[in-house]
């Protein structure tokens, strides 16, 4: 598998609280956003509260400015009512087309089979040409799932972000 990788991956690297999932909003994402008139990011996470921290730490670096309303989208489930009361979350009607660019943050788990459905029509996750695919807390997804979009989908860059030295995620197993 590893010889079979492509070669636009960079890595952000770090053992807890050390600022990764800041650095990806503040150093990362906001500034693809600033510069790029047209730019598709999709962002995926192990879990809807990973999902929310992104966003909410998008939200807390933006300050004032909230531009970010106008690309920022949380797709699936959240827990977090200020982002569910937000214009940033969105349900599976929105129509992602009408957004010349935007930063979609959802959980791995959703990027097979999850879809946005406006006016009857399906736009899969997995099926929009993303510019960029960033994979946060990347150490508590298990390499089965990582390694879907890493071979279905050719970005300009991937970007992974965790702590190398974590506990790897549990997995369920039946014992017979």
């Amino acid at each position: 598998m590893k010889d079979n990788l492509c070669e636009n991956i960079r890595f952000v690297f770090g053992p807890p609280g050390t600022g990764k999932t800041t650095h990806l909003a503040k150093n990362v994402i906001i500034p693809m956003m600033q510069n790029n008139p047209q730019c598709k990011v999709l962002v995926l996470t192990p879990t809807n509260k990973s999902a929310d921290v992104l966003v909410r730490r998008i939200m807390e670096v933006s300050g004032s400015n909230h531009s970010y309303e106008n690309w920022l989208i949380r797709f699936g489930g959240t827990g977090d009512e200020y982002i569910e009361q937000s214009p940033v979350f969105k349900d599976k009607v929105f129509d992602i087309r009408t957004l010349s660019k935007n930063v979609t943050v959802t959980t791995i788990a959703r990027f097979p089979y999850d879809f946005f459905m406006p006016q009857g029509s399906r736009i899969y996750l997995n099926g929009i040409n993303w510019d960029y695919i960033i994979i946060d807390e990347a150490s508590m997804i298990p390499i089965a799932n990582i390694i879907y979009p890493l071979y279905k989908k050719t970005p300009k860059e991937f970007i992974i972000a965790g702590d190398p030295f974590q506990i790897e995620p549990i997995a369920s197993v039946s014992l017979q």
